[in-house]
């Protein structure tokens, strides 16, 4: 090296080098930050951290970049850049797919924050061959779109439109890897179809009763363990099973009492959202006797109908008098009894959106003169105003109101049932 050249070297080390110290947080991921360095700066998702860390898995195990990550082209598609989810939890497809398909694969409790960090630790361990992770992962993505658009296409998969529509009411993503573990398993459309109607009815009875979900997490994670241990005996049998196996009020599956108790005496509209309570009513027309939407649940979904109080939530502001007697058994008074019941299922129902503001504050014999209108023929209200096809009630009270909350619970029961 000539003197001028080793002046250089001096100059470069000491007054051009930058050296940069970087601390990490204890849930911060470094290959995250190693990767978006790399890419100058551009922040890569999650999913494109993993498809890069198996493009370099794959060639250090001797296989050739070109084509390799061929089975991850569904990927490529617009869809899987739609944003899903709210708020801070709100992210594209692809990444909340790549969650739930770990969760599925190790039944673990991972972090959305640590997705990447386990799925690395997952390819490294998991003693398959890098292109048959490839492979699977693919495949998943393909089964995942299917599963998530059901409701979109009701007529490429009619037998499970309805669950996937009251899926996404319920919001039960917890849920999602163990509706994929099923969806694609090998087991027939009827294993299918009774594992997703226990599923199904596990949630929306524990939401009319008004259980816990904060549990929800390990009770998904338990039942994939044990699918996986026991999936041969078949998969409607195994959840079956274990939903019936739970006790506690944090894990177990309500029972008819539970929810006809719940239907006639507790509040539901506003302990759950209104589009929930809309699914509960929905169920039960098309489960009401001479329904026209008894075969087009979907159509009836698309409908702009509206949840409506009969006896209205003001009704001090109208002509709706208290009883005057004491609620028996409960120690209330006429008026907490009527603050409680004004919002159980016996006193909600279903109108085109534009009746709703009509309705609002109106008396009965006014309520009665729309809901016999009613634009959708909807039988909930031909059953309200001729309950047992008998003559119309003169008027809408308290025992009105748990004497149709008995009548639709009935429905309920049949549309998500429990084996005894």
């Amino acid at each position: 090296m000539t003197k001028h050249r080793a002046g250089a070297l001096h100059a470069a080390l000491t007054t051009h080098l930058q050296l940069a110290k970087i601390e990490l947080d204890k849930d911060d991921d470094e290959q995250v930050i190693f990767e978006t360095l790399n890419s100058r700066g551009t922040p890569l998702g999650t999913f494109e951290l993993a498809k890069n860390f198996l493009l370099r898995e794959a060639k250090d195990k001797g296989f050739e970049e070109r084509g390799i990550l061929i089975p991850l082209d569904e990927f490529k598609l617009k869809w899987w850049e739609r944003e899903i989810g709210s708020g801070r939890a709100r992210r594209p497809h692809v990444e909340a797919f790549l969650h739930h398909w770990l969760t599925m694969e190790t039944a673990k409790d991972i972090l959305l924050a640590q997705t990447f960090r386990f799925f690395r630790q997952y390819v490294s361990t998991s003693h398959k061959p890098i292109t048959m992770v490839i492979r699977e992962l693919g495949c998943s993505g393909k089964r995942y779109k299917e599963l998530l658009t059901a409701d979109k296409f009701p007529e490429e998969a009619p037998e499970f439109s309805d669950f996937v529509r009251r899926w996404k009411t319920l919001q039960a993503d917890v849920f999602t890897p163990v509706i994929l573990y099923i969806w694609q398993s090998n087991a027939n459309n009827t294993q299918v179809r009774r594992a997703y109607q226990a599923l199904e009815s596990y949630l929306v009875r524990r939401l009319i009763v008004g259980l816990d979900t904060r549990g929800y997490g390990s009770i998904s994670r338990r039942l994939l363990s044990l699918l996986k241990k026991r999936g041969r005996k078949g998969v409607d049998t195994v959840v079956h099973e274990y939903f019936r196996s739970l006790r506690s009020d944090r894990e177990r599956w309500p029972t008819n009492s539970d929810v006809r108790y719940a239907c006639a005496n507790e509040k539901l509209l506003g302990r759950t959202s209104a589009s929930r309570v809309r699914m509960v009513l929905e169920a039960a027309e098309c489960a009401l006797p001479n329904s026209p939407w008894t075969d087009d649940k979907q159509g009836l979904s698309k409908k702009p109908l509206s949840v409506e109080h009969i006896m209205p939530r003001n009704w001090q502001t109208a002509n709706w008098a208290l009883p005057d007697a004491k609620v028996a058994g409960r120690g209330e008074t006429a008026e907490q009894a009527r603050t409680r019941l004004i919002h159980s299922l016996g006193n909600l129902t279903l109108v085109n959106r534009q009746d709703n503001s009509k309705l609002s504050n109106a008396d009965w014999t006014r309520k009665c003169e729309i809901y016999t209108d009613d634009r959708e023929k909807l039988a909930l209200n031909i059953d309200l105003l001729h309950p047992r096809k008998g003559a119309t009630p003169s008027g809408w009270d308290e025992n009105k109101i748990r004497e149709r909350s008995e009548r639709l619970a009935k429905h309920v029961l049949k549309v998500w049932p429990r084996p005894a």
